[in-house]
């Protein structure tokens, strides 16, 4: 409900004053902004935590996401490669949200790449079958192209 979420970022925003180099907090209070909504803080508080830990890559993925609200697909697809070259579990949701990026930027044959991607890490995702659709949908998109 949105008046957890506007607890959570009230605490989050105290513990960032007691300790502005930690990176937990400000990592939090970036993904509790996204919950608000509010993406341009977003976006700035999670720019500061993949400063703060670079070898994050669930900062780099909620980075990403906010990139992607934003509509700052370059910024997007930089954050969420480095999220997946960093590697571990919150690495196979940015494949997941590049292919949405590769879509936004009229890519039908990364988008289809990286969906195969993240099937192969993730076979039991709730939606696969719906994703498996969407990637011979944008596999045909792709053939139809002209070159």
């Amino acid at each position: 409900n949105i008046k957890e979420w506007h607890k959570a970022a009230e605490s989050l925003r105290a513990a960032i004053k007691l300790g502005p180099e930690a990176f937990h907090p400000r990592l939090n209070y970036g993904i509790v902004l996204m919950q608000l909504k509010d993406y341009l803080a977003a976006a700035a508080e999670l720019q500061l935590a993949v400063q703060k830990d670079s070898s994050s890559a669930v900062a780099y993925l909620q980075f990403g996401r906010a990139m992607v609200k934003l509509g700052n697909y370059d910024g997007a697809q930089k954050a969420l490669k480095q999220s997946i070259s960093i590697g571990g579990d919150d690495a196979v949701e940015a494949h997941r949200y590049l292919a949405a990026v590769y879509i936004e930027t009229q890519n039908a044959q990364n988008a289809a790449n990286e969906l195969e991607l993240y099937l192969k890490l993730a076979p039991k995702a709730n939606d696969a079958e719906r994703i498996r659709t969407l990637i011979k949908s944008l596999r045909s998109q792709a053939s139809n192209r002209p070159q």
